[in-house]
């Protein structure tokens, strides 16, 4: 006899003994089946039951995937949908199924129980943050457990179109006169990307003094580069004495969301500073090629 789906069953011609073979991949318990005998003057008996039964093979299997409609391309506060499943995928009914995935809202669901081949599903939202977009990715994992299964866990990855830097350009302030201060409004030509806008709190200069928050830079010999804590302005104030050009410095500069531009360059210059420039060059008629012995003429 065979059960579509299950096996069969067989008699042994000569004992009488019944088998049941299951089919591959089946692992719940079979319908039972009846049968008859006779005895030797070939009376039948009345219809007998057997029955077989397998232990129980409890068994999860979790997936994840973002569900709904979903932002292409995702990016900085992008709302991600979640869909977290676990299919009891044995034989028999599970209690106290828990689904959970600590990055979304809402983290878990119970089950109190679930059948073969049913389900327990979390649906969860979660916002791409800052950290996720400069990562360029958002990465979670999701965990199931049962009273009758070890615990286990998927875990998913959702690339991130990284934000748009803020742009800083260079800034000069040419030919001031010797000695003074000079302040420059190193925002007014720099930009934010994407609507946002540069937070001036957040200028700070590349190799600042230790403990300075990036805010103070002094060059010996030459003098001290501040920034207002709070328009973003950098000034230049010499050294007494100091009758030079500064060595430029570098700063940067972060939007509304934390986003760091590149180093932008500031110069200061002053009237009357000392300047040199040196070149050397070999002078006409030297030999072309050069070779062993050739007397060469250099002109600096």
């Amino acid at each position: 006899k065979t059960v579509e789906g299950e096996g069969t069953w067989t008699v042994d011609a000569d004992t009488g003994a019944i088998t049941f073979t299951p089919e591959a991949g089946f692992e719940g318990n079979p319908t039972p089946i009846q049968y008859q005998v006779s005895d030797d003057l070939g009376t039948p008996s009345n219809p007998a039951t057997v029955t077989v039964t397998y232990l129980g093979a409890p068994a999860l299997t979790l997936e994840k995937e973002l569900s709904g409609a979903n932002p292409d391309p995702v990016v900085l506060g992008s709302e991600l949908t979640y869909t977290v499943t676990a299919t009891n995928s044995g034989n028999v009914t599970l209690t106290n199924v828990v689904v959970s995935d600590d990055l979304i809202t809402p983290d878990e669901i119970t089950c109190a129980s679930v059948a073969p081949g049913a389900t327990c599903e979390l649906v969860g939202t979660y916002t791409v943050t800052l950290a996720d977009a400069i990562a360029a990715v958002v990465v979670n994992t999701a965990s199931v457990d049962s009273d009758q299964t070890d615990p286990q866990t998927t875990e998913l990855s959702t690339p991130v179109q990284p934000p748009a830097a803020p742009t800083a350009e260079d800034d000069a302030s040419l030919d001031n006169p010797m000695g003074t201060p000079v302040t420059l409004d190193v925002l007014e030509n720099d930009a934010a990307s994407d609507g946002r806008t540069l937070d001036p709190t957040t200028v700070v200069m590349v190799d600042a003094d230790a403990g300075s928050d990036g805010k103070t830079k002094t060059v010996e010999g030459e003098g001290t580069w501040t920034v207002d804590a709070d328009t973003g302005a950098i000034t230049f104030t010499p050294e007494a004495g100091f009758e030079g050009n500064p060595t430029p410095i570098q700063y940067q500069v972060s939007d509304d969301l934390g986003t760091p531009s590149n180093r932008a360059t500031v110069t200061v210059t002053y009237l009357g500073a000392p300047a040199l420039t040196l070149e050397k060059v070999l002078s006409s008629a030297d030999p072309d090629p050069v070779v062993f012995g050739s007397v060469l003429t250099y002109t600096v």
